[in-house]
């Protein structure tokens, strides 16, 4: 006679279980669990991960300042003056602050 608890809820118990090591074996073999959906595609990076170097011009002051922009403001801020291409770091706007500025061409004399 079994009884409630006999050998059919041990074998339930015992399948369980290896269903389970079995699962933690396939997270072991490749290193890393699937993401949902069963693809093992990366995701893209985080917000605030990919930002472009630029220097800001300041209009009132005539000063570049270091910013890190995402990428779609890039565009806009070249439109108005920042230093969008070849910045390598604050050293790179400081450098554009030592620069002499140069004097406005003076008007034409029958202006």
């Amino acid at each position: 006679m079994e009884t409630r608890y006999g050998r059919r809820s041990f074998a339930g118990i015992a399948a369980a279980a290896l269903v389970s090591a079995a699962g933690i074996g396939a997270v072991a073999a490749k290193g890393k669990p699937e993401l949902p959906g069963g693809s093992d595609k990366p995701k893209k990076p985080a917000p605030g991960q990919n930002k472009v170097a630029i220097c800001h011009l300041d209009r009132e002051t005539g000063e570049y300042s270091y910013k890190l922009v995402p990428p779609p403001a890039v565009k806009g801020h070249g439109k108005h003056g920042d230093v969008v291409e070849g910045v390598t770091g604050p050293e790179f706007c400081d450098a554009l602050n030592e620069q002499p500025t140069p004097e406005p061409d003076p008007a034409p004399a029958g202006a």
